[in-house]
């Protein structure tokens, strides 16, 4: 049956979405003329051919499909008037579906592997901060209280764990939620582990690892300070410091280092995992000071303490101290025709006035027991220390004495007895000290002190077996000074070498 050509007037709006094309025809669709009034006077009807309807209920069901892909679906050019109906029905539909789900055997091995992932152990590094203690980390890393407190009354040996130091770090392993293992490293050498055993109870351990001994030799002249030429030598302040207090009985390091002096160091290095750790100790040192050669060997007795000896086995180590505070200058010295600062006569000054900042701790300059402590005349708060029979000494316009100083203390050679003044007659604050032999005042600068007992007998003949090696080593580093020597690298600052085998610590009998 033929169809009748109809005029569509009308300009189509239409909105899609994600679901289908919906096509709002209540304004795009005008009245659609007939060809005139019925002949029976019947108003005119408003209708789409049914052709037109057919196909857009087929291309509107197509796109509500889940078969259908991303297309680009376009109205035939007979449905439209004229162009400008095609464009505006241009339209790209992407399918909205949802892509199908894994198979049941895929959602069931990936449930799988997340309980393994929750199963499986995980270690966590923690680096102690300002204010932190072992209970903000156990709250940080959500552990339970129970095994915290499980882990403090183990007692001592989980002591440490209370006191943490800021950048110190702790290892936790973490499991099932909980606490499985917990490493604490002390130090470069002592490590103590936590356990939690499949009882739930926890045991400590520690354990210390050995770091390598590396001894090393440098060599050096002094010019303008100690420090510098040490420093040039590539020597630590530490080892610096240590090379002092060894010779500073026989050398005033303030007064009596000249330029030309020269050292020798033989000294240990502490590595672990091929890094250096730290510098050990001076196993054997050579100081020449104004052309004077003193010697030391470290020794350590059959009790285990450690001193420093001469090549022949005199202790290095003095019954006294030459200088008994850290002073800034001498402000005057041992001179018996002294005419008195204040008095303006001529009266014996029989001591030597170290000037120090107020305040500055004075030590007891060998063992002994306290005779005196109280004000006495010009002296002001005066302390008298008798040492033996034979020795003593006096420390006088002290502006306090050391808490709890009393007549009949005994107290060690270094311990701190009072602080500088300037109580009694003195224009400023300053230690006036005296040395005594047998009741007579003697130069505290220039007099001979008593040396600690010697090594005797069967120690002495071991000392001597064990320290030629060291003694040899400090003679190669003399010659390095003038010269070249086999093995060692000769400059004009000094000289260093490092014996990586060499792995002697100290000589032990």
């Amino acid at each position: 049956m033929p169809y009748r050509q109809v005029r569509c007037d009308y300009k189509p709006r239409p909105q899609w979405n994600s679901n289908s094309i919906a096509l709002t025809a209540a304004s795009a669709i005008h009245p659609l003329e007939s060809g005139g009034a019925s002949r029976r006077g019947m108003p005119r009807v408003r209708w789409l051919s049914l052709p037109v309807l057919s196909i857009l209920t087929i291309l509107l069901g197509g796109m509500a499909s889940q078969q259908v892909s991303d297309t680009e679906i376009r109205l035939p050019a007979w449905l439209a008037p004229d162009a400008n109906l095609g464009d505006a029905l241009k339209h790209t539909h992407k399918s909205t579906v949802p892509k199908p789900t894994k198979p049941r055997k895929q959602r069931a091995q990936a449930r799988v592997g997340k309980i393994n992932r929750e199963l499986k152990p995980e270690w966590q590094k923690i680096t102690v901060r300002k204010g932190d203690n072992l209970s903000l980390i156990f709250q940080h890393l959500g552990l339970s209280t129970l095994d915290l407190d499980r882990i403090v009354a183990l007692g001592q040996i989980t002591a440490p764990l209370t006191n943490l130091y800021p950048g110190e770090s702790l290892k936790f392993l973490v499991k099932r939620g909980g606490l499985a293992e917990l490493i604490y490293q002390r130090d470069l050498t002592h490590l103590l582990r936590v356990i939690k055993d499949t009882d739930g109870d926890f045991s400590a351990q520690t354990s210390k690892s050995k770091p390598e001994i590396r001894v090393s030799m440098t060599t050096a002249s002094i010019g303008a300070s100690l420090f510098t030429a040490g420093q040039a030598a590539a020597l630590s302040d530490d080892v610096i410091i240590r090379l002092v207090k060894m010779f500073r009985w026989d050398i005033d390091f303030a007064l009596d280092i000249h330029e030309g002096d020269r050292f020798a160091v033989v000294y240990e290095e502490l590595y672990k995992d091929g890094k250096k750790i730290r510098d050990g100790e001076i196993v054997a040192a050579e100081f020449v000071n104004q052309g004077h050669t003193h010697r030391a060997v470290r020794f350590v007795d059959s009790r285990g303490r450690a001193d420093y000896y001469t090549d022949t086995g005199n202790a290095l180590h003095k019954a006294f101290i030459r200088t008994p505070v850290q002073f800034t200058r001498i402000s005057s010295h041992f001179n018996p025709h002294r005419r008195h600062p204040i008095l303006h006569t001529i009266r014996a000054h029989r001591g030597v006035d170290y000037a120090a900042p107020q305040g500055t701790p004075i030590k007891a300059s060998g063992n002994g027991k306290v005779k005196f402590v109280g004000r006495q005349n010009g002296y002001g708060n005066t302390i008298i220390l008798d040492h033996s029979v034979t020795y003593s000494t006096l420390y006088a316009h002290l502006s306090r004495f050391a808490s709890r100083l009393r007549p009949g203390q005994y107290v060690r050679q270094g311990q701190i007895v009072g602080y500088v003044g300037r109580t009694g007659s003195a224009t400023g604050p300053h230690l006036h000290y005296e040395f005594r032999v047998n009741g007579v005042h003697k130069n505290p600068l220039t007099v001979k002190l008593p040396n600690a007992l010697p090594l005797e007998g069967q120690h002495l003949a071991q000392f001597k077996a064990e320290t030629r090696s060291l003694l040899s080593k400090l003679d190669a580093l003399a010659v390095s000074h003038t010269g070249p020597a086999q093995g060692l690298a000769s400059t004009a600052e000094g000289a260093r070498v490092t014996l990586a085998a060499q792995t002697t610590a100290h000589i032990r009998p």
